[in-house]
C-alpha cells in the first residue's frame, strides 16, 4: 500500500534524488501545450493568486539593477541547473551558488531567477530545478523572498516547475506555505502532479508542528 506521507514515500532520500521522486520523468515531458485540456486555472486570475505573496521590495525595484557580479551570479545558476551532468553529480555547486545569490544579492537578485525563467534563459526544468533547491538554503534574511519565488512557482505553467516549488515550499518549513500548497492541489488538474502536491503538504504539516 502507498505511504500516504511524503517521508514514506521518500524514504531516506535527500537533495537530488528526492527532487526525480518528486517530479517523475512523466512530469517532464508535460508542457503547457501538450497539456491544453489540464490548463492551469491560475492563468485566468482564480483564486490561487490571492495566497501567494507580493514580491518584497516591489516599490524599490524598478529602480534598482544588478550589480555585475550577482548578475554573473544568476548566470552560473542557470549554466548549472541545465547541465544534466553536474545535476547527476549533485557536487553542490548549485546550492553553493544560490547561497551565494541569496547572501550578496537581496530580495532584486532572487527575483531575477524568476525573470531568467520568463525571459527563457532557463527552461522549465532548470527552473525546477532551481525552486527545488532554493528551500534548502540555509539563509534567513532571504527567507521572504525566497518564499515568494517558491509560492509564485506553484502557478506556473509547467508541471515541472509546479512540482519543484512544491518541493521548495517542504524544505523551507515556512508555516504560511500550509495554505499556498493546499490551494494549489485544490486547483491541480493533473492527477499525478496533484498527489505530489497532497504528500508534500502532508509533509509540510509534519515539519512545522515538530
Amino acid at each position: 500500500m502507498e505511504s500516504l506521507t511524503l517521508t514514506g514515500l521518500l524514504g531516506s532520500a535527500t537533495g537530488r534524488d528526492r527532487s526525480r521522486l518528486l517530479d517523475f520523468d512523466d512530469l517532464e515531458s508535460m508542457t503547457s501545450r501538450t497539456l491544453e485540456e489540464h490548463h492551469h486555472p491560475v492563468a485566468t486570475g482564480s483564486s490561487l493568486t490571492q495566497v501567494l505573496p507580493a514580491p518584497p521590495s516591489t516599490s524599490e525595484m524598478p529602480n534598482q539593477r544588478l550589480h555585475p557580479g550577482i548578475e554573473a551570479v544568476v548566470t552560473s545558476i542557470g549554466i548549472l541547473a541545465e547541465d544534466p551532468d553536474l545535476r547527476e553529480a549533485d557536487d553542490g555547486s548549485l546550492q553553493q551558488a544560490l547561497l551565494k545569490l541569496c547572501q550578496g544579492g537581496g530580495p532584486l537578485a532572487i527575483a531575477a531567477l524568476r525573470e531568467s525563467y520568463h525571459r527563457g534563459q532557463m527552461t522549465a526544468s532548470g527552473y525546477r530545478e532551481v525552486l527545488a533547491r532554493l528551500g534548502e538554503i540555509e539563509h534567513g534574511p532571504s527567507q521572504e523572498a525566497r518564499w515568494y519565488i517558491l509560492c509564485s512557482g506553484l502557478a506556473e505553467q509547467e508541471p515541472v516547475v509546479r512540482s519543484g516549488a512544491s518541493l521548495g515550499l517542504v524544505d523551507l518549513r515556512d508555516e504560511r506555505g500550509l495554505q499556498a500548497l493546499g490551494r494549489a492541489a485544490e486547483f491541480e488538474r493533473i492527477p499525478l502532479l496533484k498527489r505530489r502536491m497532497e504528500l508534500a503538504l502532508q509533509e509540510l504539516q509534519r515539519c512545522t508542528q515538530e
